[in-house]
């Protein structure tokens, strides 16, 4: 069902977008109505759903400088239909939920690891950085 809510998505829109639409996925409204109460709770499923089919694999190339922009080169490219649905297709959505990109990005990945805390976790552990002064970095952004 998601993935026939993210291919509706993607070809119509979040204004054009219906919980009737997604019958494509072979299902009836009730089911539908029974998981998802509202459009926007379908949609924030679908976006999270298309999320986890895209995982990226953190790369381990031996440096921490290394391991970032491959990191970054590779989300880049891998995520760039995640990346417009967000900016492009979700307009009304953040209207309709008081919310941003930011937002549905933090409430999506809430519970997984990130690839930037694991490719700081290698630097420390090959003495490539210092565990306290990257807690007291962190610290200081977080606070700013």
């Amino acid at each position: 069902m998601l993935d026939a809510a993210w291919a509706e998505l993607a070809e119509h829109g979040y204004a054009a977008f219906t919980l009737e639409a997604t019958k494509r996925a072979g299902t009836s409204k009730p089911v539908i109505y029974r998981r998802w109460a509202n459009k926007a709770l379908m949609v924030k499923a679908a976006i999270a759903h298309a999320s986890s089919a895209h995982t990226v694999e953190v790369p381990n190339t031996g440096s921490l400088r290394g391991n970032f922009i491959a990191k970054m080169h590779t989300a880049n490219t891998s995520r760039i239909d995640l990346l417009v649905a967000a900016v492009v297709l979700l307009d009304g959505y953040f209207t309709e939920t008081g919310s941003n990109p930011e937002h549905l990005r933090e409430r999506i990945l809430a519970s997984h690891h990130s690839a930037a805390e694991t490719v700081v976790e290698r630097a420390v552990q090959r003495g490539e950085a210092d565990a306290a002064l990257v807690l007291v970095e962190c610290l200081a952004i977080f606070h700013n």
